[in-house]
């Protein structure tokens, strides 16, 4: 397997990270995860401009272009002969290598790492049961609405449900609602509304998310985006999952609640068919 690392193809055992990169040292650093379906990239455009956005907003002077970044990607993909099948690519930005503590340098140089696998898509078509976390999600944090290396409040909740037997965790905000889960966008279809968590409940913007609100708008279907009370998932009559790599997942239980999925589920069902007339036009 070969990596991206700062301009070069390397084979992935090679050492390639310096040993004061704050993206090591500090979860210094942001990531994109995107979907490659047969050498298409899927909404490249849309986790770059994130990216590019969330740089900013962290001050990491990231430079590379889209036009940049699109080659990068697809030379990995060729490097490691992924360029007919489904793969995951996972781009990765941190402040780069500086002295000790905390202050940020001015003249500090970004690293810039993309891996690439094989995706299996037999992972998104298993439906999930989610577990009810207590590890809470800090809506009034600016990270919170960024793809950031610091995971571990995410890690600790999926061990937590794991543990319980399921397969994801839902994280609460501290107003107790609902926000995610560890990996994923959540949608929930109730008696008359399909409704999604609003990003100022400490949501990260996902891009699949993005694209299912606006591919449905297109076919006057509404999704509301709005602050949802821990106990209203019960609710529900389906619930799903979205994420770049997944797209859209049945959840099939939240705790001891059970939802409809598979021909049962008939929203999502047409959700997902929507989402897919929108991929192949637009992604």
């Amino acid at each position: 397997m070969n990596i991206y690392c700062n301009g070069q193809i390397l084979p992935a055992e090679k050492p390639s990270i310096l040993s004061n990169d704050r993206g090591f040292l500090l979860g210094d650093g942001l990531f994109e995860t995107l979907r490659c379906e047969q050498g298409r990239f899927l909404f490249l455009a849309q986790h770059y401009q994130r990216l590019f956005a969330s740089c900013q907003t962290l001050a990491i002077p990231f430079s590379l272009s889209l036009d940049d970044l699109q080659e990068a990607c697809q030379v990995l993909l060729q490097a490691n002969a992924l360029l007919d099948c489904l793969a995951s690519l996972r781009i990765t930005v941190t402040r780069g290598a500086a002295l000790r503590g905390l202050a940020i340098s001015q003249d500090l140089k970004p690293t810039v790492l993309i891996t690439a696998h094989r995706y299996d898509p037999m992972i998104a078509q298993a439906e999930h049961r989610l577990y009810l976390s207590d590890i809470r999600r800090n809506e009034g944090s600016p990270c919170t609405r960024l793809k950031t290396l610091q995971y571990l409040d995410f890690i600790l909740a999926l061990k937590q449900a794991q543990d319980q037997g399921f397969d994801d965790a839902i994280l609460m905000n501290n107003k107790a609602c609902l926000t995610e889960t560890c990996t994923a966008n959540l949608f929930f279809v109730m008696d008359k509304q399909i409704v999604t968590p609003n990003i100022e409940e400490g949501v990260l913007p996902g891009i699949v998310r993005q694209e299912i609100i606006k591919a449905c708008d297109s076919h006057h279907l509404k999704i509301v985006q709005r602050s949802m009370a821990v106990s209203e998932y019960q609710q529900a009559l389906e619930v799903f999952k979205t994420n770049s790599l997944i797209e859209i997942q049945s959840v099939s239980k939240i705790n001891q609640t059970e939802f409809k999925t598979g021909e049962q589920a008939r929203w999502t069902q047409k959700i997902r068919q929507i989402y897919e007339a929108h991929k192949a036009m637009k992604g």
